[in-house]
């Protein structure tokens, strides 16, 4: 996989993450295809009719967890492989339906995060060439699962990471990127 490849992904992760819905025209940032999905993965795709779209799953363990967690009755969304903004950006209930806009505190970012914590190298870049020349891309982290869940009327989110071993937690892993050397 070379240079252009690389580009061509981070480009269309950002693209379909742009303006992320809760409704049947969600776009996750990684497809459960052969051409996406890591290549050590077992991915998969199901339909639930809650949410009129197909759900797009990298391995057993999220299958397993989305499954299980789907048959929550307070479960009202979900936005599977959702990039974890690395610059200031809205909340992610900004664009679900009848949530109250001006009381959600935005994002500052991951880059941020990360740089306050002292782990700022942590985030990889990539230089992309656009049309004035070439830019600093960082790499977005890949959440799992991000669910929107109705309590006491009022909408919460639980970002739910689903890893199979415990070591995978502590480790920097951008599989999407695994062919890659």
């Amino acid at each position: 996989m070379g240079r252009k490849i690389i580009s061509a992904r981070i480009k269309s992760i950002y693209g379909r993450q742009l303006a992320p819905t809760w409704d049947q025209n969600y776009q996750p940032s990684i497809l459960a295809t052969r051409q996406e999905a890591p290549s050590h993965s077992s991915a998969s795709k199901i339909t639930f009719d809650k949410f009129h779209r197909e759900i797009h799953l990298l391995s057993q363990p999220e299958l397993h967890l989305c499954i299980f967690a789907l048959h929550h009755p307070n479960i009202v969304g979900l936005q599977e492989q959702r990039i974890l903004s690395p610059v200031p950006s809205v909340h992610p209930l900004s664009s679900f339906e009848g949530v109250d806009k001006l009381s959600l505190p935005s994002l500052q970012g991951t880059l941020n995060v990360a740089e306050r914590l002292g782990f700022s190298e942590i985030h990889q870049k990539l230089k992309i060439k656009g049309k004035s020349g070439f830019h600093e891309v960082t790499i977005p982290f890949i959440g799992d699962f991000l669910f929107a869940i109705a309590i006491n009327d009022e909408i919460k989110c639980l970002d739910w990471s689903v890893k199979s071993q415990q070591k995978i937690f502590t480790e920097i892993e951008l599989y999407q990127f695994d062919k890659v050397k």
